[in-house]
This record gives C-alpha cells, sequence and structure tokens, in this order.
C-alpha cells in the first residue's frame, strides 16, 4: 500500500497538467500513487496520458466532466495510501512537499498537515507570498474565515479521517477546500511545514460570474460549521473581499470595486486600499503586492525550487511545443458547454460513488 495517494482532476488543461503532474511523480523519498482523473476532456489529455510510463501513475477517465468535485471524488474513492491530497491540475509542488508534511505527522501525531504557498503567473513566476499561520491561529480564525493559503492543493489529511464517507461534499464545490479543512478540525489541530511547498497559480477565474452561487454555497458553509463557531457567523467582511480579487484576476475591475466596497461597508477596512488599487495597472499593482505585503525571504526559498523546474518546463516546451505549462484560456463556448455538462451531473456524488467503487476507508 502506498504511503500517499495524490488525486489530480484536469478537464481540457493538457498544458498545465504537464507541469504538475511531473511535480507530483518528482516528489523525493515518499512511496506514493497518483491518481490522474481525466474529467471528460477533448483536448489530448487522454493520448498524453496514455503515453506517461509510470507505474505510480493510475489514470481514470470520466467519458464527460463530473465538476470539481465529482472528478476529485472519482480518484478520492479508489486511494489506497494511509494519506491523501489533491493537487490541482495547474499548481506545482517543492520536490519535497510531501515528505516534509509527513514529517511533521510523525513528529506531532496530528490527522492533517499544512504548508506554505507562493502565487504564480501563467508563466510560473512568482507574484507573491508570506508565511502561513501558525496551528493554533488557523483553529482559532477557520470557523469564520479560511485561512489556508494554496487551497486543496496544500492540505494532505490521513486517509478515513473525513467525517461521514471520506468524501467532498458535492454541493460544495466553491469553498471546497475550507469545507474538507473545518472537517478535519473536528478531529483537531494540523500539523504545519512553514516553508513555501505549494506554488499556486493565478489566471483567470469565472468566480465574478458565479459571486450569487459563491454566495448560496458560503450559506450553506455556514450552516454546517455552525457548531464550530460558538454562534457568531462567518466573517462576510473578509469573503466579499475574497469575491472582489478573484474579479480582478478575472479581469472585472468593476465587480472588483462592487465586491472591496461591500467589504469596507461591513467592517474591513483592508479592502478600501484595494479598491482603490484595482484602477492600476495590473503590473503595478502585483509590484505593489510584492513590495508591500510579500516577504523577500520567503520568496527566494520558493524561487529555489522553483527556478530549476521552470528551466525544465521551458526546455520540455522547446522540444515540444505541445507541453508547455503555459496559462491557456478556454473559449466562451468551452466554458459554457463544461458548466451545462456540470449541471447534468452534479448530483455525482457519495451515493453514486458507493455503486460505482464501494465505501472508501
Amino acid at each position: 500500500m502506498p504511503r500517499v495517494s495524490v488525486v489530480i482532476s484536469s478537464y481540457d488543461r493538457r498544458q498545465l497538467l504537464t507541469a504538475a503532474l511531473r511535480t507530483a511523480l518528482l516528489q523525493r523519498e515518499v512511496d506514493l500513487e497518483v491518481i490522474v482523473v481525466d474529467n471528460g476532456s477533448a483536448d489530448g489529455t487522454q493520448e498524453y496520458l496514455a503515453s506517461c510510463q509510470d507505474p505510480r501513475l493510475r489514470v481514470i477517465r470520466n467519458e464527460v466532466s463530473l465538476g470539481s468535485v465529482g472528478g476529485r471524488n472519482t480518484g478520492l474513492a479508489v486511494a489506497r495510501g494511509e494519506w491523501v491530497g489533491f493537487l490541482d491540475d495547474d499548481d506545482l509542488w517543492s520536490p519535497d512537499k510531501l515528505r516534509s508534511q509527513l514529517q511533521a505527522a510523525d513528529s506531532t501525531g496530528r490527522d492533517w498537515v499544512y504548508t506554505g504557498c507562493v502565487h504564480i503567473d501563467g508563466h510560473n513566476q512568482i507574484i507573491s507570498g508570506r508565511p502561513p499561520l501558525p496551528p493554533e491561529r488557523v483553529m482559532e480564525e477557520l470557523p469564520f474565515r479560511f485561512v489556508i493559503r494554496g487551497g486543496m492543493s496544500n492540505l494532505i489529511w490521513r486517509r478515513g479521517c473525513l467525517d461521514v464517507d471520506g468524501l467532498l461534499d458535492p454541493r460544495l464545490p466553491f469553498p471546497a477546500d475550507w469545507d474538507v479543512s473545518l472537517r478535519l478540525a473536528r478531529r483537531g489541530p494540523p500539523a504545519v511545514v512553514p516553508r513555501p511547498m505549494v506554488a499556486y497559480r493565478q489566471h483567470e477565474t469565472n468566480m465574478s460570474r458565479d459571486a450569487e452561487r459563491f454566495q448560496k454555497e458560503l450559506d450553506l458553509l455556514e450552516r454546517k460549521r455552525a457548531d464550530l463557531g460558538g454562534g457568531n457567523p462567518l466573517d462576510w467582511s473578509l469573503q466579499h473581499r475574497f469575491i472582489g480579487s478573484e474579479a480582478l484576476r478575472a479581469g472585472s475591475r468593476l465587480g472588483a470595486l462592487r465586491s472591496f466596497s461591500r467589504a469596507v461597508a461591513a467592517g474591513d477596512i483592508g479592502s478600501f486600499p484595494r479598491a482603490a488599487a484595482s484602477l492600476l495597472p495590473t503590473d503595478v499593482r502585483r509590484w505593489l503586492h510584492r513590495e508591500l505585503v510579500s516577504d523577500s525571504g520567503w520568496l527566494q526559498e520558493a524561487e529555489s525550487w522553483l527556478a530549476p523546474l521552470r528551466l525544465e518546463l521551458e526546455e520540455l516546451s522547446a522540444t515540444d511545443p505541445s507541453q508547455s505549462a503555459k496559462v491557456v484560456r478556454r473559449q466562451p463556448t468551452e466554458l459554457v458547454e463544461h458548466r451545462m455538462r456540470g449541471r447534468r451531473n452534479r448530483r455525482f456524488g457519495t451515493g453514486t460513488l458507493r455503486r460505482r467503487y464501494g465505501r472508501s476507508s
């Protein structure tokens, strides 16, 4: 049995998947399996995965997209490792990420582990980053706001430690990382590796279009975590800030201004300079964030493993342009088709997985 099962769900992002998968398979001194769920791709992903000759790689194909949660649950249902974790197909890992997290778990006896991250752009260049909060602060803050940067690509947990059946809640695709962290927090505090082990990619998203749906999912999440909040609500000001940041990344300055204004009205004074900065050119905004918010030593440590990886990916791209790891934005028709397929298959969840694969334990 492998020590760790890594699940990567991918839909029509072969170019990014190539880089993410490489960083998963390059993990040092860890017995692992990498489960790639081809979530109905039609861009050559199936052929690319068929050409990969690594015995640690397991490929599962869904003929139609089951959405982000359905794809991840497909992989979770067949995971065999003692520990499990996700790597989003557009993110990258340090080669020592899993080893360091397992060492932290072994030394503390805890059932889930997070680490630190930096944000990168479509060319694998660092945008920003700073150290994570310590575990005691995470436990204090988590019932009210999500404080673990890097999302799903950050966490690993002991398989079987999620409540119910160990699968993701199909009702919560947007805040899935927050929901998983809250469920794990019920078992106790996490361990931490306070080093930048995850490169979390920032690029165009659909959050500005889906803000209303995100709001509904947060309403559900608030009800689910009521026992952890002591009767206090989510920090809605910071949720507005998050939606504003996502809108800005998607190029919607008006949407960003609207959300930042709501955050300020809800008491988040920190969103006032963000609202002003949203009017600045992207390059200027990133420079200010890097110089005023980021930790320079943190960025240098991340660059120590990202730089050789970046060169390797550039060389791979030069020899085979189809393997380029640059971000390719989907065309609107592809986005609509993907969302329609996701709606038709949103019911893929716990019951269906039990029928297909049995319980995960």
